[in-house]
């Protein structure tokens, strides 16, 4: 139990509207909807539940995933045939394109939000963009991230010293330092993300706090995380068991203390807000550039919620018998895997895309791509006049690291016209290395959203547009996420961007 009092947050953000508004729904006898976001842990481990396991998507072995577990509590101590876990969880793409596009991603009339991107590494400034964009959501869902750490990593002295595994760490040095009972020594990032979502009315869950006593004191703390980062897949897990534990906990302790204050009596305020009230009642900001720009548009491919950008021009490299740009639902080299995207194989291979902006304003076009330590290419972008933006070149191919992972970049533009034209142009092999292939390359989705200009007049640096050098560049494990619900309201529109 003090484990489990360790991972929750002191007092509970019980005066808030998020938290008691779940509550009183489940007192009342009325359903609750979870959504899932996130990473690997929760693509293989969250599970599901209810109807949110008709819906598609990752559903892990449920009997044992975290997720399932606890809405299994849930539902046997709130008793309702409506209980659901949507798990939007994606083992790759990035928190950024999550932000951005965070409407078309959350199942409708979610009042919980599960959220696993801290492994993602992400900055104090993203931290804050994400979970304002979520109180700015028209359910106010509350959003619970899950503090996962990488166990194997080596903690600098204050929080602006990120873990970070060095060279030599791979992953046999890895389970000897975890046999020998050493785990990573303190937890900056969701130190910074505590005090973050309790800024704004959320919950963290600090599972460093909670579990890295309990692992020490065991002589193999292995047996909890083999790899440092995930718990074993193919049995019984004490470390997703412990994730399940710290959500009942969670929640019978909000229970409680709410029940004491006599605050469970009475209807759920389920009321959609206005924008102007949303407004009054949201927390000032921590840093000013993370006031959430609004987004124009997003676009995917295979995606229920969010349409293909159109496609004006597509030329093959290699003339009329090449194939040009293609849509591709899964993986090209290795195991299948679905990682739906743009994908061009061949140098030459030029694609013109359109996407909305707002005329006459500066726009940030957010780009999403996959990266690899093989195959892969480079590719120009472009804007196509009358639109205007820098031209950028974007290499695929991180050949340091052992995974393939989505990245995500934001461009800087204008327009003149209610729309950007972007042109891709694989410019084939990134450099020269022992791989025979690597003109891979893609385009994972897009969004456009506004630039945000400051009280002087000015644009910040960061408060304009997410540039990769500053925000990705040599980070972790950037994963994010893609939806697949089976209503398709905003795809009309550009995907649900509110």
């Amino acid at each position: 139990m003090d484990a489990m009092q360790r991972a929750l947050p002191q007092p509970l953000p019980l005066s808030s509207v998020a938290m008691p508004r779940a509550l009183k729904r489940l007192v009342a006898g009325k359903p609750l909807v979870v959504t899932a976001l996130g990473m690997s842990n929760t693509v293989m481990r969250g599970g599901c539940f209810g109807a949110g396991c008709a819906a598609g998507g990752p559903q892990g072995k449920t009997q044992y995933a975290f997720g399932a577990q606890w809405m299994e509590w849930i539902n046997q101590t709130w008793p309702h045939p409506g209980h659901a876990l949507h798990n939007r969880a994606r083992g790759a793409s990035n928190p950024l394109r999550a932000t951005s596009c965070l409407g078309s991603h959350v199942a409708p009339d979610t009042d919980v939000l599960l959220v696993d991107f801290q492994l993602s590494r992400w900055s104090a400034l993203e931290q804050e963009y994400f979970a304002r964009t979520v109180a700015r959501l028209p359910r106010r869902p509350l959003a619970v991230f899950i503090g996962l750490v990488d166990w194997c990593a080596s903690t600098g002295a204050g929080d602006d010293e990120l873990p970070t595994r060095s060279n030599g760490n791979s992953s046999d040095t890895c389970a000897r330092r975890l046999s020998r009972g050493e785990l990573v020594s303190a937890d900056p990032i969701g130190n910074r993300l505590a005090r973050i979502a309790r800024h704004y009315g959320q919950v963290f869950l600090a599972v460093h706090a909670a579990l890295a006593p309990l692992m020490r004191a065991r002589a193999n703390a292995r047996d909890w995380v083999p790899d440092g980062q995930h718990g074993p897949m193919h049995k019984r897990s004490i470390y997703y068991d412990s994730l399940a534990a710290m959500l009942v906990h969670l929640f019978r302790s909000g229970f409680e203390t709410l029940r004491r204050q006599g605050g469970v009596v009475g209807a759920p305020n389920d009321g959609i807000e206005t924008a102007a009230a949303k407004l009054r009642r949201m927390p000032p900001l921590l840093r000013p550039e993370a006031e959430v720009r609004p987004t124009l548009a997003c676009y995917g491919w295979f995606h229920a919620s969010l349409r293909e950008p159109m496609s004006l021009r597509n030329v093959s490299g290699i003339g009329a018998s090449g194939s040009g740009w293609f849509a591709s639902r899964f993986t090209i080299h290795g195991e299948r895997r679905e990682k739906p995207g743009l994908v061009s194989l061949v140098g030459g291979d030029t694609v013109e895309l359109e996407v909305a902006v707002r005329r006459g304003a500066g726009a940030c076009i957010g780009i999403t791509y996959l990266t690899s330590y093989e195959h892969m290419g480079v590719a120009n972008v472009e804007c196509m006049p009358p639109c205007s933006c820098t031209t950028m070149r974007i290499d695929a191919l991180q050949a340091r690291q052992r995974l393939s992972l989505f990245r995500g970049v934001e461009l800087p533009a204008s327009s003149p016209v209610p729309t950007c034209i972007l042109r891709f142009t694989n410019l084939g092999v990134a450099r020269k290395t022992a791989q025979a292939q690597e003109s891979k390359f893609r385009l994972v989705g897009l969004h456009s959203s506004e630039q945000l200009h400051m009280q002087n007049g000015s644009i910040g640096a960061e408060g304009a547009c997410m540039r990769e050098e500053r925000k990705y560049a040599d980070r972790g494990a950037l994963m994010g996420l893609y939806g697949d619900f089976s209503s398709t309201p905003c795809k009309d529109r550009g995907g649900c961007v509110d």
